[in-house]
């Protein structure tokens, strides 16, 4: 397992990625945008590592976000197999935790689920789908 990507909602997706571009030398990808045009991201890669760094904005946010903020939004961690998504997502429901989401295919076609650690993150897992 490897950490895969940090993922923060933006209030302005345009000057983050402008900011990690020019002072942190990040390669940004296209745009994407979801099917219904509220949601938008863009994943930018750095030099030496195999981290991401994911973008995200979304129109009326607070509908869609409970806790209606902006920020640090995820820590991704990349398994081997939609199983091992499935497995550990249970494990940490059995052990007490919060399971946030449970596995899907995600609207960016990733098969993820969420879940929240001791002190309140949410911690997606994921893996490919095929």
């Amino acid at each position: 397992m490897k950490i895969d990507h940090i993922a923060i909602w933006c209030k302005d997706i345009e000057e983050m990625r402008d900011f990690y571009e020019t002072y942190m030398l990040g390669e940004s990808s296209e745009l994407f945008t979801g099917e219904d045009t509220s949601f938008q991201s863009y994943i930018l890669s750095f030099p030496k590592s195999d981290c991401k760094l994911k973008l995200m904005y979304k129109q009326d946010i607070d509908k869609f976000h409970k806790d209606k903020r902006f920020g640090l939004a995820h820590l991704s961690f990349k398994l081997d197999s939609q199983n091992a998504v499935d497995d550990l997502t249970a494990l940490i429901g059995n052990g007490g935790y919060k399971v946030y989401s449970t596995p899907h295919v995600d609207e960016t076609g990733q098969y993820s689920s969420l879940v929240i650690d001791v002190e309140g993150n949410i911690i997606q897992l994921i893996a490919n789908y095929t």
